[in-house]
């Protein structure tokens, strides 16, 4: 933690300063990139810096940095990586190792300029060699500001006037300004409107992890995948059972997401309260604990992350049988037809006003 505890951080502290003079390069033009990067540009355009902008690296001549352009920004090449001050990797786990090992940072030793840069993940500091290469020289700062939220959501709060709460952490400080740097994206952002929780990387990076796998991806599919099969093979509609079982999902979660979990009980139905409270708990038997802290484990001993880095080598063949059965999935293929009678038509241009972006360097899971 270098000597902080963790804590919320005093939003009055925070302020733009610590970006004068710097040139930011947003690394990556996906959906959480587009929104940080544009959100940063709307800051400093409020509150100018002198010397300060935002400029962004994408893949030559793909999706992300034709969008990147259509918005106004400056897409740089790999050859001007070294005129950055600043650098926002919002790039996939998976390459951004490989990236600033081989390109970054030799590109930041020949500039001649202190290496600083942030990320929104602390997978790849935390589990693999990535973290210690980034505690050597040109580096001199190495950070994590990590929204609680997709991209779409940290620009659409932004835009609204408020922000997606972050987490923050230093991993490496040899200028001994890294943390007030951070503070200061987290401000150009918008997080510090709805809070900045202090952490370490390594504690961001697991629960993170665990979140995903235990609860609101890998855990919330297993259950709903199970329930709408237990329907299917007593007989009742497929279309039924997504209805209950999968359709609904989203007004419970925007409950608990605004009241809680008591506070989403207190606006159910009697029967159903009482469903929750005595049924509920079975499916959180011994059992789920220990698998839960199984999962828990392998992230907290890097095994989760080295098993990953393996699937990526071997060309990502489970995600890729995962993708092929799409098509023949019973729940997948009634989920499309439900929605299509019941979900309200999209407004064109996208689900909202801060838009989806587009896939490509930056892949999110949430």
């Amino acid at each position: 933690m270098n000597g902080a505890a963790s804590g919320w951080i005093d939003p009055a502290t925070a302020t733009m300063c610590p970006l004068e003079g710097c040139a930011i390069v947003v690394l990556g033009y996906g959906n959480q990139g587009r929104a940080q990067a544009l959100n940063l540009h709307d800051s400093l355009k409020a509150a100018p810096r002198a010397g300060a902008g935002v400029r962004v690296w994408a893949r030559a001549g793909g999706a992300s940095a034709r969008q990147a352009l259509r918005d106004g920004f400056e897409v740089i090449d790999t050859a001007a990586l070294g005129t950055g001050d600043l650098f926002l990797c919002l790039l996939p786990d998976e390459v951004q190792g490989a990236f600033i090992t081989e390109t970054l940072t030799p590109a930041v030793r020949a500039g001649g300029r202190p290496g600083r840069i942030g990320f929104a993940h602390g997978g790849a500091l935390a589990f693999t060699e990535l973290g210690e290469h980034l505690r050597r020289p040109p580096w001199v700062e190495t950070f994590l500001v990590a929204p609680s939220g997709p991209g779409v959501d940290v620009r659409d709060e932004f835009a609204a006037g408020w922000g997606v709460p972050a987490l923050l952490a230093i991993w490496h400080d040899q200028s001994g300004a890294a943390y007030d740097r951070a503070l200061a994206v987290a401000t150009g952002i918008g997080a510090t409107r709805a809070g900045v929780w202090r952490t370490t990387v390594a504690a961001e990076a697991a629960v993170d992890l665990f979140g995903e796998q235990a609860v609101i991806c890998g855990g919330i599919t297993a259950l709903l995948r199970c329930a709408y099969q237990t329907l299917m093979r007593q007989g009742y509609d497929p279309e039924m059972a997504y209805l209950e079982c999968v359709h609904q999902l989203r007004l419970t979660a925007e409950l608990i997401h605004r009241h809680g979990v008591a506070g989403m009980r207190e606006r159910i139905s009697g029967t159903a309260r009482f469903g929750d409270l005595t049924r509920g708990p079975r499916l959180a038997e011994a059992g789920v604990a220990r698998a839960m802290a199984d999962i828990l484990s392998e992230i907290e001993s890097g095994a989760f992350m080295r098993e990953w880095q393996a699937e990526v080598r071997a060309g990502s063949p489970r995600l890729e049988a995962w993708r092929g059965g799409i098509d023949q999935d019973s729940m997948e293929m009634v989920g499309r037809d439900v929605r299509a009678h019941v979900l309200r038509p999209e407004p064109s241009g996208g689900r909202r006003s801060g838009g989806s972006g587009v896939s490509g360097e930056q892949g999110e899971s949430r």
